[in-house]
């Protein structure tokens, strides 16, 4: 009876043990499941292709940020949309928007707008200021020309775990917002507003040896030969991608343009360049050029 006692109370002991190895590793993948920040690619498809000559059939796309926890909120940062290439095309988002609990956000890509093609893609940014159940982000693509229906859905993959400081988020939206301003400064021949993206010990280069522009006074001989000779029409400034290291930041971009002389018998000039911003934070928490390099795309 002794030693069937003690194997039962072995027995006992056993299943407790496991029972508690068993709920601590439960608890262990609740919390993991958790998170505070994440950076989620979302395909995005505006078009897929059929038959054998590949012809495209044209989707609206539908991104859906649903916020699945039940308890809190938390800020969508960004969500930018990328071509193919994974150049940036649109960011939806002006800065920050708050979802709160079981709520959602949708973001609509037009069948009309072919340009992000069948590698297209979301970025998204998300933050908490405590662990909550991540949010369900996914693309709904849809068509139904021709009496033929198409749609289907991609679930978006976290590319990386981690909050999002928020002077970095700040730091981007005034980088993006100065670079935006660009094109309307020059379209607007205004050569004080041009210099006013620069620093003092500002540097301008191009390709060849000789475009090398140190210092405020040859920025401003190069911008006024410029405005001053040339109307700017046709301008876009996409930017590429943005990375902030405390007060110094860099941008990539592309620009395109038509410069049409203002004296008649001077070709106009098209320009499709790449563009290098390294920037420098002002004491007054704005941003300017300190390094512009600019040469000419493929």
């Amino acid at each position: 009876m002794g030693k069937t006692m003690s194997k039962l109370n072995a027995f006992l002991c056993l299943l407790i043990l496991t029972g508690f190895l068993s709920a601590r590793a439960s608890e262990s993948y609740a919390s993991t499941d958790l998170s505070t920040g994440q950076t989620v690619y979302v395909p995005v498809y505006s078009h897929v292709y059929q038959g054998d000559r590949e012809n495209p059939v044209y989707l609206a796309a539908t991104l859906s940020i649903r916020n699945v926890d039940p308890g809190k909120s938390i800020t969508v940062v960004s969500a930018n949309y990328h071509d193919s290439k994974g150049l940036l095309l649109k960011e939806y988002q002006e800065g920050p928007v708050q979802l709160s609990a079981s709520s959602s956000i949708r973001y609509v890509v037009a069948e009309s707008d072919k340009t992000g093609g069948s590698g297209a893609f979301f970025k998204v940014i998300w933050r908490s200021k405590a662990p909550v159940n991540p949010p369900l982000l996914e693309s709904v693509m849809i068509s139904t020309k021709s009496q033929q229906g198409i749609s289907f859905t991609s679930r978006g993959e976290v590319l990386s775990e981690g909050t999002v400081p928020e002077v970095h988020t700040d730091a981007h939206e005034k980088i993006l917002r100065l670079a935006s301003e660009w094109v309307p400064a020059l379209t607007s021949g205004n050569i004080e507003k041009g210099m006013s993206f620069y620093t003092e010990d500002a540097l301008v280069a191009g390709p060849g040896k000789d475009d090398v522009n140190a210092g405020p006074k040859k920025i401003r001989e190069l911008l006024a030969h410029h405005l001053n000779g040339y109307i700017v029409t046709d301008g876009s400034f996409r930017v590429c991608a943005v990375t902030v290291d405390k007060d110094w930041a860099e941008l990539t971009g592309e620009f395109k343009a038509v410069w049409k002389p203002k004296k008649e018998g001077v070709a106009e000039e098209k320009e499709f360049s790449n563009y290098i911003w390294v920037l420098n934070r002002q004491r007054d928490g704005s941003w300017k050029i300190a390094r512009f390099l600019f040469y000419p795309a493929d």
